[in-house]
């Protein structure tokens, strides 16, 4: 091409020829990390699940079992902290009603709550009653669960007819007691409010063996009730969290999912 006498050459600028399978690998194989990484994690949930269920299994035939007897002297009652949660054991003493202490405000669990299984509220809340128990013929106390009380009812003097006294004989569930979160707030003495069955504090706040015993509506227990009054005990049911198959199918899902979109993608890219 000539511009004004002078000659310009048309040049051409050129790029390395594309190729897909080179740049999809060199860009999207790391991502095959998320994919693998997941199902690692629902085969923990799945493997977490089969240990979960087993010992829901192993806690629900121990239900069935008859209550271990503690000797009247306290003799043993040291053994109680080698028991497995969920033995049913029988305790005979006196309840120290003026050390119960209160948690909540919580509803009132009837089935394995839990796990699936009904959440009734009554009287829009209430709170759990849990009292040191002195064990006859020694002067070891242990903590007792003894039921819910709508708030109502939450002060004692309202319910002066269903604090027993003298001498008697319970039967529940060894419990290590309940363990809170980040977000549960610290216990207030003063005002005896507690926001979970906490076995160690609790004890060392009543002087008691940082052990807890559920009593349970099934328990043959020689306290009177009274009606209206008297805690309510938990039904006899296993109220053991388990989540592990709702994570395993997330974590499943997750998986599938990012390995569908990761093929389509390099499909794509490949056409």
């Amino acid at each position: 091409m000539l511009t004004n006498g002078l000659k310009f050459k048309r040049s051409y600028a050129t790029t390395a020829p594309f190729n897909p399978v080179v740049r999809s690998s060199r860009s999207g194989g790391w991502l095959w990390v998320i994919p693998a990484t997941t199902f690692a994690l629902g085969c923990w949930q799945a493997y977490r699940l089969q240990w979960k269920l087993a010992l829901i299994d192993n806690a629900q035939k121990k239900l069935a079992n008859p209550p271990v007897q503690i000797q009247s002297d306290g003799s043993q009652i040291d053994q109680l902290d080698s028991i497995p949660e969920f033995t049913k054991v029988s305790v005979t003493g006196t309840y120290v009603h003026e050390r119960e202490m209160h948690v909540g405000p919580r509803n009132y669990q009837s089935g394995n709550a839990e796990t699936g299984g009904g959440l009734f509220s009554k009287a829009n809340g209430g709170y759990i009653i849990v009292t040191p128990f002195a064990l006859q013929g020694s002067t070891q106390k242990v903590l007792v669960n003894r039921g819910w009380v709508p708030s109502s009812l939450k002060d004692a003097r309202k319910r002066t007819a269903a604090q027993i006294t003298g001498i008697v004989g319970v039967e529940g569930l060894v419990r290590r007691g309940e363990v809170g979160n980040r977000f549960t707030p610290e216990p207030n003495t003063e005002k005896n409010q507690w926001y979970t069955v906490d076995a160690k504090r609790m004890s060392e706040h009543s002087d008691t063996f940082p052990i807890v015993i559920d009593l349970i509506q099934s328990s043959r227990n020689t306290q009177p009730v009274v009606p209206g009054l008297t805690p309510l005990p938990k039904e006899a049911a296993i109220n053991m969290r388990n989540s592990h198959l709702e994570y395993m199918i997330t974590w499943f899902g997750i998986s599938a999912a990012s390995a569908a979109m990761i093929a389509l993608r390099k499909r794509g890219r490949l056409r």
